[in-house]
């Protein structure tokens, strides 16, 4: 992962990950889709609503993750 701040410095980017188009999103599946307005949100894709430009999958969880409490 080649994660950085953006060019504003408000956020990281991974410059190995980009949005996927719309056409390749699976519907009725959880992952993170991206509006016009350029915010992420974690929600399903239900094949036709047009507010969405981008999706990409949700990450793995990594094994150190595991079993972690709350």
């Amino acid at each position: 992962m080649t994660a950085r701040p953006d060019s504003t410095r408000t956020a990281v980017v991974d410059d190995t990950h980009e949005w996927r188009r719309m056409s390749e999103c699976p519907p009725h599946r959880k992952c993170v889709l991206r509006n016009a307005g350029g915010m992420p949100v974690i929600g399903t894709y239900d094949g036709r609503d047009p507010q969405w430009t981008g999706w990409v999958p949700l990450p793995v969880v990594p094994d150190w993750m595991m079993g972690e409490s709350k």
